[in-house]
């Protein structure tokens, strides 16, 4: 897990796990709660569908080069689509796993927000 595990509550994390295929597998409850999916509804669906026009862009460009030669990255900023249509950007560990025989994929999921708020970097726009 992430350095940030000792510094946030893990309910509050938003977490996933996706296949090679970059399907997601499975989400937990927190997940859920933050932008407003459906588990159910959920697998199957490429994360990709999840991103904003940007992220998605740097999602294909940046993640799976750097996930093969690393297995991990610690930090990435993406921006998810809720369910409700806004974008929520937050800050993405990666690691690489293989269960049963299977390459998978965890994210944790921090919202960006709060992890400017914590380092007092948080800014109002003029």
């Amino acid at each position: 897990m992430s350095k940030r595990d000792d510094q946030q509550d893990p309910e509050d994390c938003a977490c996933l796990s996706m296949d090679k295929n970059q399907e997601i597998i499975d989400v937990n409850e927190a997940f859920t709660r933050v932008f407003g999916y459906y588990i159910k509804g959920l697998k199957g669906t490429k994360l990709e569908s999840l991103l904003s026009r940007s992220s998605r862009t740097l999602f294909q460009i940046y993640f799976l080069p750097l996930i093969k030669m690393n297995r991990s990255i610690e930090e990435m900023h993406l921006s998810f689509k809720t369910d409700y249509g806004y974008e929520i950007p937050m800050i993405v560990h990666i690691e690489t796993n293989e269960r049963d025989g299977q390459l998978m994929y965890d994210l944790v999921l921090y919202p960006f927000a709060a992890e400017n708020n914590e380092k007092g970097t948080d800014r109002k726009d003029s």
